[in-house]
């Protein structure tokens, strides 16, 4: 399935198991390093207040929650005849229970809307240290605020870039990176600069996670999650109550895509994030593990 798009081979693809029951978490590492992509499962739910649960790979690990390979999901039960009536699902995965909300229009994948709930902020990071990993000098970096830990799901460093042109040039160093985000405790970092590639758009990012794979992901629901939340956080994005922004995501590997992200704040401080995006299936086909 392609994600974030309502056309083929455009968007962030990922392989989906609508019926995983059965599957081994060794058979579903396997299937994501063989096709050398993001895999999400979906399995019955474990708990009273959710509705299915789904389980999260990419090439290298297992990860706690993927913004866009739950899109894809629900593009591939829709396609299977499997998306029930609701139009709001309690969603499980490693980063606890998350209300997805549907709607469906056409053919394609439904609208699917993720909340990712309340940001968590960790320390500063050391410009230095992730200007190193980006293999860029300091100068690249977006003067007066610090690198940060943002948590929306998973824990991934954001990083905003002096401009567009810098954000585009990055050419990171991938096992320094890898090594970068073991030590710091985070999936991997998250780039932006303002403004974005569409007139309409608030921001251009880019989003590296070698330490897991791939190098670098097309479009990430929770890194735009946590690039926006940053923003808001360091002002540099305004928002006042509540504020939409439209995203772009890809051009760097010739799949531009874009997505729209909402905040909401009260007092200060963000208490909803919700990110969306629809998906389209590609190809389909049947898998058999081994053994």
């Amino acid at each position: 399935v392609d994600a974030f798009s309502d056309r083929p081979f455009a968007g962030n693809p990922a392989v989906i198991v609508p019926e995983a029951d059965g599957l081994s978490e060794t058979a579903m590492q396997a299937l994501a390093a063989e096709l050398r992509m993001e895999a999400g499962f979906v399995l019955p739910a474990t708990r009273p207040d959710a509705d299915l649960r789904l389980r999260f790979f990419s090439p290298g690990a297992e990860v706690d929650v993927s913004g866009h390979v739950t899109v894809a999901a629900y593009a591939a039960l829709k396609a299977a005849g499997r998306l029930t009536a609701k139009t709001t699902i309690r969603q499980q995965s490693r980063a606890g229970v998350f209300p997805v909300e549907l709607a469906v229009e056409g053919d394609v994948g439904p609208w699917v809307t993720l909340d990712f709930g309340t940001p968590g902020f960790g320390a500063a990071l050391e410009r230095r240290e992730v200007a190193a990993a980006m293999r860029v000098a300091e100068t690249a970096l977006a003067p007066g605020i610090s690198p940060r830990a943002v948590t929306c799901g998973v824990a991934l460093a954001v990083v905003g870039m002096a401009d567009p042109q810098a954000l585009h040039a990055a050419v990171p160093d991938m096992p320094l990176l890898a090594a970068f985000s073991r030590r710091r405790g985070v999936l991997g970092i998250c780039a932006f600069a303002r403004p974005g590639v569409h007139p309409s758009s608030a921001l251009a990012a880019r989003f590296f996670f070698p330490a897991v794979g791939p190098d670098e992901d097309v479009v990430s629901g929770a890194a735009l999650a946590a690039i926006c939340a940053y923003a808001v956080k360091e002002r540099q994005l305004p928002c006042v109550g509540a504020a939409t922004f439209q995203t772009d995501q890809g051009h760097s590997l010739g799949r531009p895509n874009r997505a729209h992200v909402t905040v909401r704040a009260e007092g200060g401080r963000i208490v909803e994030l919700r990110v969306r995006g629809r998906g389209v299936v590609v190809a389909s086909g049947e898998f058999t593990p081994a053994g």
